[in-house]
């Protein structure tokens, strides 16, 4: 923290928080100072202000309000316009301007994990969660301005172009109505850290559906291992099964499943032929597995903190595999605080209909989604 004080970023933000302060006293001189030092230490984080667009409710906000907001007390040509009201938007934008540059300073070239170690020091451990939903909603929200400016671009008219603007505004307002009303009817998803020790405290409060993703050899079963071994390390309970390829010959291998608890071993599937198994793309599963996994299960699940299954495939997506064992493990309601299920990338989008239909109890759980990439 003290390291952090005395860096370049510290002073920076330290005097654009002192510029927003003081901006009533020199309200041109401040923000040509603060755009000056920020161009000189940080010029990337000026980048969003050369779009237009970024411009657009600004010039609206200081235009429209001292024209419709008050008694006109002032002509600019023949435009009456609030002039205090005029003065009072412009410096309302200017400073939304400067906290805007702020923010870009504090956050250049931070990653979440660093973000969320800072605020955790600061005791604001909820970073991780707003970060998530903003990561869900920022893209939501500039989809639907950009739909609502593609349509007032094409049925533009010079004739009543007031009312269009209006009705513009009236769309977006009630896009957004409807977007938060979605976005309160569906769990809150955010990005977690790959610090296993970082995962651990960012779900610590609220129990958490945590969703691992990679492609295949990116390292899930590995980094499970490290995350399994912090677990232990801090005393939390955990257990289910994890997925271990035995090499068996050339293009010739196995998946066995291992009960993190005990170690015990059984075979799931192998690329080799086998007589009366149930195959599934190279796959052959070994007659036995999912019994096997279904009491392993029900039993990992009974009493522990967290609950891991390396993998959700295919075969669970259709209701066949685990599922029978997870549905009847989480059908009361309880279960696990911590619950993770590595998924294949092409598999993640499909989660909800599958805990729709399989796990409806999980369903409104927080999602934390990490992509292993080692």
């Amino acid at each position: 923290m003290f390291k952090w004080l005395k860096s370049r970023r510290a002073r920076v933000t330290f005097a654009l928080f002192l510029a927003i302060l003081t901006l009533n006293y020199h309200p041109w001189l401040i923000p040509l100072l603060s755009f000056g030092l920020v161009f000189v230490t940080y010029p990337k984080t000026l980048r969003p202000l050369k779009n237009w667009k970024f411009w657009i409710t600004i010039v609206l906000l200081v235009v429209l309000i001292p024209i419709f907001g008050r008694e006109p007390d002032a002509r600019f040509w023949i435009i009456p316009y609030n002039e205090p009201l005029f003065h009072q938007t412009s410096l309302m934008a200017i400073r939304g301007i400067l906290v805007f540059l702020l923010f870009q300073v504090l956050t250049w070239e931070l990653h979440q994990s660093q973000l969320s170690a800072f605020f955790r020091r600061l005791g604001i451990p909820q970073f991780d969660r707003i970060y998530g939903v903003s990561k869900e909603t920022v893209p939501k929200a500039k989809s639907i301005l950009q739909a609502r400016y593609g349509e007032f671009k094409t049925n533009r008219r010079r004739a009543g172009i007031l009312g269009q603007i209006i009705d513009l505004f009236t769309h977006i307002l009630a896009d957004f109505v409807r977007l938060a009303d979605d976005l309160s009817q569906s769990p809150t998803q955010m990005a977690g850290s790959t610090d296993p020790a970082v995962l651990i405290e960012q779900v610590r409060a609220v129990p958490s559906l945590i969703i691992i993703t990679g492609e295949q050899g990116s390292g899930k079963t590995t980094w499970l291992t490290q995350l399994i071994t912090v677990l232990l390390d801090n005393s939390i309970p955990v257990d289910g099964l994890l997925s271990l390829r035995q090499n068996r010959g050339e293009n010739l291998w196995r998946q066995m499943n291992q009960r993190i608890a005990t170690g015990e071993q059984h075979a799931l599937n192998t690329t080799e032929a086998l007589p009366e198994a149930n195959t599934v793309g190279k796959f052959s599963f070994y007659p036995d597995a999912f019994e096997w996994a279904g009491k392993q299960l029900s039993q990992a699940a009974t009493g522990q903190e967290w609950f891991i299954l390396d993998e959700i495939g295919p075969l669970e997506m259709q209701g066949k595999g685990y599922t029978p064992a997870l549905a009847e493990i989480f059908a009361s309601g309880t279960g696990p605080n911590q619950v993770l299920f590595t998924v294949r990338p092409s598999l993640v989008g499909k989660m909800d209909s599958f805990l729709t239909d399989y796990l409806p109890d999980l369903k409104d759980r927080p999602r934390v989604i990490i992509r292993v990439d080692v």
